[in-house]
């Protein structure tokens, strides 16, 4: 192989290489939790971590864990666990499917003042989760609701009371 070939082909592999990585960079740390979905770069959707859950998102790099449960699903013992474990963690509860504004809009300021830190956001089963970041994406992101809800879908939200109590809250 001529020389300028072979540096024009190192040059081109190594480019890739680097896209390669700085893509695997920008993706939410995989935890094996039940429903996990990569929302976006860094953010993250799934359902209830367990104890052994908690402690991998640690060690995965997420360093704030956002929570829908309500106190009558264990909130309180859940931001012990997360404290534990070495994370920041912040209480949201949504009660079935009552989604809000409020809900999208307080997202908005965790996941700003998050800045690149990893988040998890979970309740039991990432409905609710994925309802509040369609809605935080409708809100503060200006996607269309239709497509907010195409995305919470591919996320795993699957309850219709959910897609319509962001579909309500969405629209003036």
């Amino acid at each position: 192989m001529r020389p300028l070939a072979a540096l024009a082909l190192a040059i081109a592999l190594s480019a890739c290489q680097s896209a390669e990585a700085d893509a695997d960079a920008s993706m939410a740390p995989f935890v094996d939790v039940d429903g996990f979905a990569v929302a976006a770069p860094g953010r993250a959707i799934g359902g209830r971590p367990t104890v052994a859950d908690l402690h991998a998102a640690a060690e995965a790099g997420y360093g704030i864990v956002v929570s829908f449960l309500t106190e009558d699903e264990g909130a309180s013992a859940e931001a012990a666990l997360v404290a534990e474990a070495g994370m920041d963690y912040v209480g949201m509860p949504v009660r079935g499917p009552g989604i809000r504004s409020e809900h999208a809009d307080l997202l908005d300021s965790v996941l700003d003042d998050a800045g690149d830190t990893p988040v998890f956001m979970h309740c039991m089963s990432g409905n609710r989760a994925g309802g509040v970041w369609a809605l935080y994406l409708v809100r503060h992101r200006g996607m269309d609701v239709d497509a907010a809800l195409e995305e919470a879908r591919r996320l795993g939200v699957s309850k219709p009371a959910i897609l319509d109590a962001v579909r309500a809250a969405a629209t003036p």
